[in-house]
């Protein structure tokens, strides 16, 4: 019988989305040295070596990817693309899935340190905080829990998980090996096959090595573990680890597949994945920031037990 994940120690019910380091950017601006002169993508706002303040911001729009899961009982989990759109140091807009949604700041966003901040929606919705988790790159940190009436429409119940910010351009993409590592914000949400309710985990390690010079990406997305429990059993650890296999950088970001292992106190399990799928983007004048999404569906198993479902998630990482 698999563990019940509804009695885990786990947290996060919100939105991650992250942000690096540039200025002003968009499609035609000057991208710096660090190689040759490239066409920029007009869907991406670029950095461009100015440094990074709040009002950088203001006015800009920012393609968005993330994890949407829903928990109204469809135990539904996708990855989505979407709009954040900053009006101004008060205002945020949000799109996706066809609809938008104006935010405003409870507190002032427009402060020089980024200091946190509570946004709310006419409609009930929320992104409880603002946080910035590295002032030097500009990341930023939103969290939403979207409350509405039961019937209100498809984004009713919904958490959601993402990342965005000020693309790297491609001619100042490092030609070196390096290391991705973080461990705060990193999201995970899974829907374990017969259990009623998603699991959500927060702050699982991240550590990718990306090979510019090659092109190769691998590591691991989302590392921790969860105790579960089941009536009249002893606590036990569910060893969760994500990781990405055959990543190539492609553009301002990269690709790959969906690899890892479950395991039950410290045993592996047999993993296999399927329809699965991992995209990356760096952030920053010379991709000091690695961010992206996943998803996945999983069976483990051994001789006693067999544990099965799907997940998404959300990753970041700083350059070591």
């Amino acid at each position: 019988m698999p563990p019940n994940p509804l009695a885990a120690s786990a947290a996060c019910v919100s939105l991650c989305f992250l942000a690096a380091c540039g200025g002003g950017g968009g499609a035609g601006v000057s991208q710096g040295g660090g190689g040759p002169d490239v066409t920029p993508n007009p869907d991406l706002t670029y950095a461009d070596g100015t440094p990074i303040v709040a009002s950088s911001y203001h006015g800009k729009s920012f393609p968005v990817s993330f994890v949407v899961a829903s928990d109204d009982g469809s135990g539904s989990l996708e990855r989505v693309t979407g709009t954040l759109e900053y009006k101004d140091a008060d205002t945020v807009i949000l799109t996706y899935g066809g609809e938008s949604r104006n935010f405003t700041f409870r507190g002032s966003f427009g402060v020089e340190n980024f200091g946190s901040g509570v946004l709310t929606a006419d409609d009930g919705s929320l992104i409880s905080d603002l946080l910035l988790y590295n002032p030097k790159l500009g990341g930023r940190v939103l969290k939403q829990r979207t409350s509405l009436p039961e019937g209100a429409g498809s984004t009713a119940g919904d958490y959601t998980y993402g990342t965005f910010g000020f693309s790297t351009p491609e001619n100042r993409l490092p030609n070196t090996s390096v290391n991705y590592t973080g461990n705060y914000h990193t999201y995970m949400v899974a829907n374990f096959e017969g259990e009623p309710e998603l699991v959500h985990l927060e702050d699982g390690k991240m550590d990718v090595d990306v090979d510019f010079a090659t092109g190769d990406v691998s590591g691991t997305l989302f590392e921790r573990d969860l105790v579960v429990s089941e009536p009249g059993d002893p606590f036990r650890e569910l060893n969760i680890s994500i990781g990405v296999e055959n990543g190539k950088v492609e553009g301002s970001g990269f690709s790959g597949d969906v690899t890892g292992t479950f395991g039950i106190n410290d045993t592996a399990l047999t993993t296999t994945f399927s329809n699965d799928g991992v995209d990356g983007f760096f952030f920053g004048n010379d991709a000091e920031v690695l961010a992206g999404t996943y998803d996945a569906e999983f069976t483990a198993s051994n001789a006693d037990e067999t544990i099965s479902g799907s997940l998404a998630g959300v990753f970041h990482g700083e350059r070591d």
